[in-house]
């Protein structure tokens, strides 16, 4: 499900006048004022003192908003602020809603993601990600050096030293390339995830006049 609103006039609502003041502007404020019109349905905020490890959390979170129910480790997060700091540039930002001061900002984003939950199988991903990333750490290296001593040290000739680093370089070479085709295909599917999401970004992005 993908909604787009635009031209929100989002009003106060003061839901945590315990630490802002009254008549600041808050991301929350327009999923409510969007509610208000009703141009927003089902509108559910669950209060949290704690989530799992995180203690004290003590704010407002959205459990349901339409048709779309947060269960498990799926739920809503948002990204608010400047367009040209979209997603990880800088909107992204691990503030809870209810508190995360607003001040005309040029989009805001809500969008539904599912945590992953630590358990034997994820620990046994975690595990090969690891060792994967240690084989691939120890491999460059070897192929940095054997390329610098055949380059500069042995750059030509049939002598032991040298046929000794050539078959180094080369089956170094042939491992360090299935083990990134390995952590390729292991993230594939966040890797096709992330391409999407920047690529809608950049597609939907305003141009800018000069």
């Amino acid at each position: 499900m993908h909604v787009n609103q635009q031209n929100v006039i989002v009003t106060p609502h003061d839901v945590r006048t315990d630490v802002l003041q009254p008549g600041v502007v808050t991301a929350l404020d327009a999923l409510l004022s969007l509610a208000e019109e009703g141009r927003l349905s089902n509108l559910v905020l669950t209060w949290y003192e704690r989530i799992a490890a995180a203690d004290p959390v003590d704010s407002y979170w959205v459990e349901r908003m339409d048709e779309a129910q947060a269960s498990g480790g799926c739920g809503f997060v948002y990204e608010t602020g400047p367009r040209i700091f979209s997603g990880f540039s800088g909107s992204h930002i691990h503030i809870p809603s209810d508190v995360r001061v607003t001040v005309s900002p040029e989009y805001a984003l809500w969008f539904w993601i599912c945590l992953q939950v630590w358990g034997e199988g994820t620990m046994r991903k975690a595990t090969r990600d690891y060792w994967l990333d240690v084989l691939m750490g120890i491999l460059a290296p070897v192929l940095a050096v054997s390329s610098f001593l055949l380059w500069v040290v042995f750059p030509r000739g049939f002598y032991p030293a040298r046929t000794a680093w050539v078959s180094i370089y080369k089956w170094g070479g042939l491992a360090l390339g299935i083990a990134v085709l390995l952590h390729v295909a292991f993230h594939w599917r966040w890797l096709v995830r992330m391409t999407r999401r920047h690529l809608r970004r950049i597609l939907d992005r305003p141009e800018r006049q000069l």
